[in-house]
């Protein structure tokens, strides 16, 4: 009984480790996965929409399920999808084994779709996509066989079928540094690398599923799609096949991935015929193929290099030749603005001596457009509001302007477009509408009426609102998916005239508001018509793409003589006239919208405006749009599950190979989600783990359990006797709780923590065998923690942040019992745990806020503050804060710093090396490299602060940030840092070496 207690004194810390290492460890390799398997950080807020009442209705191939803000945009998209189903399941030779489901949203005023295809599952946004970039269509054909295109093409190019999305490569290595009474020290090195399931690359895979298949018109290479990809060749600016193959990109970048991805699988599909499509995916379905040149070799007998080549070469021969007749007639005015890509929605003030416009300057994605004002006078811009969206109007006097933008989110979280005005007398911002879904206003003559657009279920109606009296009234009555875009008033007629699409192409239309009747105004079949105004004259000018080209077109209504007044190789959009006749567009050109200038106009031959005057011919006799309804019976919604996930790993841990496994399962609706893993080594250490989340309710529910095991075998001598004993650690933790989202950026977490830390002892001898076990910890934890994350959207955020912030604070009581050695049961002469009771407070926090340098190429400063403390001091150093290593002082060990408070500040500065490059490197694909100096300063100590002994760290660290297998963000990041001040413990002495830190994840 002497030898177990003395061998309990010695070995009494070395549970620590679990609590100190292992957790923290396991926490890595969960951020990890969750970063892989959602795309996105683990702190991202989100909204569970309990208000919801779904239903479901079965069709011969698809559950469709929506709720009764979603149900016309069901049932047509129902008809849809079966229409397309034998079409797209033709091409790819794959009947699918189970029926899709199809899930219908409107939470948001977001236009999107979403194909999950491991899950089988669609999300469809029901609002009509809106975009400067693309032609119109009809939205649900469009956007319903884009998404089942994926399912059936991804589903085809699976590796390892549907219930294996991929596997992980995982790396840990520790400190050698570590206290005496732990098994390692704090990790140094993280790498988590994957094995993918599917290697499809992103032009393939939009490309495909904006193809559809042979003769389908859904969607088709339109005007939009032909004028990028006509600039990116002219300009000599097309993507190299390296560049196609991820997304990341900012601008244009990404949708000339996805447009430059349709032109190449069209013309493979036309050259070397459709079939093709299949017999590429089929090559990347086998499990050693992660090539795309190669894939494309198997199915047409040359690389993919080789063919992107061929397919180079004959754009720019198509392109020369069909515009050499503009380049000697061109006529596109005078250029006022052009910083950023956006640049559009040119409105003349009423005094004629400025401008309002959308821009992105200073953004790095084309949707981030904010309210500028352009001065004639002085010929500089001025930014009024942020986060813009559609057209602004002026009020008569000039001095407010109307405007829409995405309100802060409702109790929901929803974000819905309002209608907003701005005071340049008093600099004040006034929201008029609330969840009005409101874009596209226009103030009426006498300054107190403004109509606007608004969508619900997929369709567009008028409203008019009373500025006065703030009441909006619904003036149009459409239910059939009608797409209504932007509005101008022509006060001769009392009228509104809008752009509206019912199935391909822009066309515009009168709106009566005497009489509330809607009549197509111009109108065709074959073209796009759209952006008309009225000019002094009582003409009107519009965009008009007949000749293959977008050019703005002139109509004298009285005479009705009619003529060109642009002649651009790119594109002229959003006219705005002028009380004296000036002209102000929005000129697409060299990658981007630019702001020009018209002073007169100019009429120019129509044999010498675009391709020629009959290219519209090509896109006649389309088939009519599908509206029909399904008219199957609905029932309410009952849970059902994707399949259970499994992600294979293989990971080399203190020196071990560890294999083990993820799963993942999540409801259909994603109303719960379980999450778990498990690791066995050869000496049966063991990891498993099991994370729920149940989202029914507006909080999330939660529950996590970690069930960890490691074994030890060690020898000493006691005495004149040789020992040797087996320690086996368990830890048993279970955390479970709500979180709660506030305001997007937000979200509140309350939660409670029980653990059970257990240790078991054999000891061989020459006397024999002993055994012991006992609870080493227990502890009983309540907390709340606050997250916060606010940061502008940019396409480096994740490598080099800029412009935000970030703030985690937890604060939570602990009740503990903690071990203290051993006494003798008198009544029956065994031993029996001592332990000591620890009930006190901790908290912990960490801050970061991130700068942009102005007038730089994105060098940024990230200044952060992170501290903790305990309310008792008199505690065993078991509950310390450790204050080096990787997560805070990085010149210093992980354990070389320790007390029950601690308080760190680090200053980063990083400046990038390359932006937005792509050299492929293996399976990787580079694209940005950044390098950056860290200064740190703080400490840990017990007690006083008079005890706060500041120690100082500096290290350099470079980044290099891509994607690996085409759609894997990848991280790889390395670090050295030195402890400027010396200190020792005991025989150890610190800040005299180097660290070196190594991180290979999927971020940073």
């Amino acid at each position: 009984m002497l030898v177990i207690q003395s061998f309990f004194k010695t070995l009494k810390g070395e549970i620590r480790e679990i609590d100190k290492i292992l957790m923290c460890k396991i926490h890595i390799q969960l951020w990890i996965v969750f970063l892989l398997l959602h795309g996105v950080g683990l702190s991202q807020v989100s909204y569970n929409h309990p208000e919801i009442d779904w239903h479901t209705f079965e069709t011969e191939h698809f559950y469709i399920h929506f709720y009764d803000e979603t149900e016309r945009t069901a049932r047509e998209g129902a008809t849809v999808a079966e229409s397309v189903y034998p079409h797209v399941t033709k091409v790819y030779d794959y009947e699918l084994p189970t029926k899709t489901h199809l899930i219908f949203l409107d939470t948001d005023d977001f236009s999107n779709g979403a194909a999950y295809y491991y899950d089988n599952k669609i999300e469809i946004w029901a609002s009509p996509m809106d975009f400067e970039l693309r032609g119109s269509h009809r939205w649900l054909q469009n956007v319903i066989t884009h998404e089942f295109t994926h399912i059936v093409s991804l589903q085809k190019a699976m590796k390892f079928g549907k219930n294996i999305p991929g596997g992980y490569l995982q790396w840990i290595q520790y400190e050698d540094e570590k206290r005496e009474d732990v098994l390692y020290g704090y990790p140094y090195t993280l790498v988590s690398y994957p094995i993918p399931g599917t290697t499809v690359p992103p032009w393939l895979a939009e490309g495909t599923a904006q193809y559809m298949y042979e003769k389908a018109t859904h969607d088709f290479w339109d005007t939009h799609r032909d004028m990028i990809l006509r600039d990116r060749v002219l300009n000599n600016n097309l993507l190299s096949f390296t560049e196609m193959n991820t997304f990341g990109k900012k601008g244009i970048g990404n949708e000339s991935t996805y447009n430059a991805g349709f032109a190449l699988a069209r013309y493979i599909a036309l050259k070397y015929g459709e079939d093709t499509l299949r017999k590429i995916m089929v090559s990347l379905s086998n499990s050693l193929h992660y090539s795309i040149n190669k894939a494309i070799r198997d199915a047409t007998g040359l690389s993919g290099i080789q063919i992107y080549n061929d397919f180079k070469v004959s754009l720019e021969e198509q392109y020369k030749s069909s515009t050499e007749i503009i380049g000697s007639h061109k006529q596109q005015g005078k250029i006022l603005i052009e910083k950023g890509t956006t640049n559009i929605h040119p409105v003349w003030a009423p005094n004629g001596n400025r401008f309002a416009y959308l821009s992105n300057a200073g953004n790095d994605f084309f949707s981030q457009t904010d309210l500028y004002i352009y001065s004639l006078e002085s010929k500089n811009s001025e930014k009024i509001v942020a986060g813009v969206f559609s057209a602004p109007s002026w009020k008569s006097t000039g001095d407010v302007i109307y405007y829409s933008k995405k309100s802060k989110p409702d109790f929901h979280g929803s974000k819905w477009f309002d209608i907003y005005s701005y005071s340049f007398d008093d600099k004040d911002e006034t929201q008029l509408t609330e969840g009005a879904r409101a874009i596209s206003p226009i103030l009426l003559p006498g300054d107190s009426l403004l109509a606007y657009i608004a969508v619900n279920d997929g369709t567009h109606n008028v409203f008019m609102i009373n500025l006065n009296t703030e009441r909006s009234e619904r003036i149009t009555d459409f239910d059939d998916g009608k797409q209504l875009f932007s509005l101008t008033y022509d006060e001769v007629n009392n009228s509104l005239i809008c752009d509206f699409v019912e199935n391909h192409f822009r066309n515009t239309a009168m709106l009566n508001l005497s009489y509330t009747t809607f009549t197509h105004y111009i109108a065709t079949e074959d073209w796009d018509e759209r952006d008309i105004t009225i000019t002094p004259g009582r003409g009107v000018i519009y965009s008009v793409d007949k000749s293959g080209i977008f050019n703005l077109f002139f109509l004298d209504t009285q005479t009705g003589n009619q003529r060109y007044i642009t002649n651009v190789i790119g594109g002229a959009f959003m006219p705005d006239v002028s009380r004296d006749g000036k002209i102000l567009y929005s000129l697409y050109e060299n990658g981007g919208y630019k702001i020009a200038l018209l002073e007169s106009m100019e009429f120019i031959e129509e044999q010498k405006v675009g391709y020629n005057p009959d290219y519209y011919q090509k896109f006649q006799e389309l088939p009519e749009p599908i509206t029909q309804q399904d008219t199957t019976q609905s029932q309410s919604y009952t849970d059902s599950f994707s399949p259970m996930f499994v992600f294979p790993k293989l990971m080399m841990d203190y020196g071990m190979m560890k294999p083990g496994i993820y799963f993942y399962s999540s409801e259909i609706l994603n109303k719960l989600n379980i999450f778990g893993g498990a690791s066995l080594n050869r000496v049966f250490d063991t990891d498993l783990f099991l994370l729920f989340e149940y989202r029914k309710f507006y909080p999330t529910v939660f529950t996590e359990i970690f069930y960890l095991i490691r074994n030890v075998s060690e020898k000493t001598q006691w005495v004149v006797y040789d020992q040797e004993y087996d320690i086996k650690f368990r830890l048993f933790q279970w955390d479970a709780g709500i979180k709660v989202p506030i305001q997007g950026n937000h979200e509140l977490k309350i939660y409670g923590s029980y653990q059970n830390f257990r240790e078991a002892i054999k000891l061989y001898s020459e006397e024999g065998m002993g055994k012991i076990g006992f609870d080493y910890y227990i502890g009983k934890h309540a907390g709340i923690e606050w997250y916060s994350e606010i940061h502008k959207p940019a396409v480096d955020f994740d490598i080099n942040p800029g412009n935000g912030l970030s703030f985690d604070t937890d604060i939570r009581f602990e009740s503990n019992r903690f071990f203290d050695g051993f006494k003798i049961n008198e009544d029956y002469s065994t031993p029996q745990a001592i332990y000591l009771r620890y009930k006190f407070f901790r908290v912990s926090s960490l801050g970061e806020i991130h700068f942009t340098i102005p007038k730089t190429e994105r060098w940024t400063v990230t200044v952060g503050i992170q501290g903790g403390w305990l309310s008792e001091t008199k505690v065993d150093s078991f509950f310390n804060f450790f204050a080096g290593g990787m997560p805070r002082l990085r010149g210093y060990p992980f354990y070389s710093i320790e007390g029950d408070r601690f308080a760190i500040t680090s200053f980063s500065f990083r400046i990038p090396l390359m932006q937005q490059k792509h050299f492929a490197i293996g399976p990787f694909i580079l694209q940005n490299i950044v390098i950056g100096a860290i200064g740190q300063f703080g400490d840990a100590w017990s007690g006083s602060l008079d005890n706060f002994k500041g120690k100082r760290s500096a290290g350099i660290q470079i980044r290099f940030g891509g994607f690996s297998f085409y759609n894997y963000p990848t991280g790889i990041a390395v670090e050295v840092h030195k402890g400027l001040d010396k200190f020792s413990i005991g025989k150890n002495a610190y800040g005299e070496d180097f660290k070196t830190y190594f991180t290979l994840m999927f971020g940073f």
